[in-house]
């Protein structure tokens, strides 16, 4: 699929439900206040840990994009690493349910569904409000090793990983393993890529040519 038909999609399921794409959506005031739920007020304005980083933004700044008074955030969250936590695990799923939906929407084969997950990426690069892989950000803005955070990060990495073994076995990859993380190598080092390097359209086709060269070189255990 072309990347102007992908991106009419991401706009269509945006209409559809405007927090699905979690990689690329700024929480504001103006769309935070219609909301019911303090909880889920929170958990959008939150979206700014991701957007300007997680040291960045103050408790203050997430409880005014929010409406909502701080016993609201201590009730539901007990904390400020109550909410960042609980941010990461909502929009990791939402992130996991978009790549897998989109990529087994766009192709039918393994090989097929990995050359879509790195179409997707292209399309998530391109968009304004991209801000890097908001897991590899908030990895890197957790010092301690053991910080749950880093956990939550590194599970999401794993889960990634998962979907490209699968994919490889299905394309019938001699070692499904040390393909996927082959692959996985080569999308988080074209977020860091596409984070340093803003704005270039060569970054995403870079990244699936070279998984393409990857796929015709892997050995197979059965034709493809």
């Amino acid at each position: 699929m072309g990347c102007r038909r992908g991106r009419a999609r991401r706009l269509a399921t945006r209409e559809i439900d405007r927090y699905t794409l979690a990689m690329t959506t700024k929480a504001s005031t103006d769309r935070v206040k219609h909301d019911s739920s303090p909880r889920d007020r929170l958990l959008r304005a939150a979206e700014l840990y991701y957007s300007e980083g997680i040291n960045s933004v103050g408790i203050n700044r997430i409880l005014h994009e929010a409406q909502t008074p701080i016993m609201s955030l201590y009730r539901h969250f007990g904390s400020k690493d109550g909410l960042v936590g609980e941010f990461f695990l909502d929009k990791g799923g939402r992130v996991r349910h978009f790549f897998e939906r989109e990529a087994e929407a766009r192709a039918d084969s393994g090989r097929g569904r990995i050359l879509a997950l790195f179409d997707i990426l292209a399309e998530v690069f391109a968009d304004d409000d991209f801000r890097g892989c908001a897991f590899i950000n908030a990895s890197l803005e957790t010092k301690e090793a053991e910080h749950p955070l880093r956990a939550i990060a590194l599970d999401h990495k794993e889960w990634t990983r998962g979907l490209f073994r699968r994919y490889a076995a299905e394309m019938g990859a001699a070692d499904p393993t040390l393909l996927a993380n082959w692959l996985t190598m080569v999308m988080d080092g074209a977020f860091v890529t596409a984070e340093m390097r803003r704005g270039d359209p060569t970054v995403g086709a870079n990244a699936r040519a070279m998984v393409e060269l990857l796929l015709d070189t892997a050995p197979c255990s059965q034709p493809v």
